[in-house]
């Protein structure tokens, strides 16, 4: 997601996650997603000490919206990687 612009910092996950949740409440599941999936890439890719609960919640919100899109494998993948970060 190119148009979505995310500093690649702590910070800048942190504000991904607090867009996404945002627009999940107004009900833009598919826009929540995106954010939820630039704050989770960046994580992984650019915030190498991002924190496991930090990342661990990206997966768990992000799921919860694929589970209200009805996005089912999806949605259990991010749950299994949420525990798994959680181990």
């Amino acid at each position: 997601f190119p148009e979505l612009q995310v500093a690649p910092s702590r910070q800048g996950i942190e504000e991904a996650k607090g867009k996404a949740n945002s627009l999940f409440a107004q009900g833009s599941l598919e826009e929540s997603v995106k954010w939820f999936s630039k704050g989770i890439w960046v994580a992984e890719t650019h915030v190498k000490d991002a924190p496991a609960d930090m990342r661990s919640i990206l997966h768990s919100n992000r799921s919860f919206a694929c589970i209200k899109l009805k996005r089912w494998a999806e949605a259990e993948e991010d749950c299994s990687k949420a525990l798994g970060l959680n181990a």
